[in-house]
């Protein structure tokens, strides 16, 4: 999993890009749609821990507040 130059942590939001956008679509062989609803899903449960105050969002500059794209 790839890092964040300034944490060194996992980046999360590659990790979910590359899952999405990689992964299902060529390894799983999963339709657009399916993997439309898993990124709709994940924006769904992000915006609950946000909200919730569960989980604070953070970003690196090559990703958006919104999480995954």
């Amino acid at each position: 999993m790839r890092r964040d130059p300034d944490t060194d942590a996992p980046n999360f939001w590659v990790f979910a890009r590359d899952y999405l956008h990689a992964y299902m679509p060529r390894a799983r062989r999963l339709s657009p749609r399916t993997v439309q609803a898993y990124r709709i899903s994940l924006e769904c449960l992000i915006g609950y821990l946000s909200e919730s105050k569960a989980w604070t969002v953070r970003t690196s500059a090559s990703t958006t507040s919104n999480g995954p794209t």
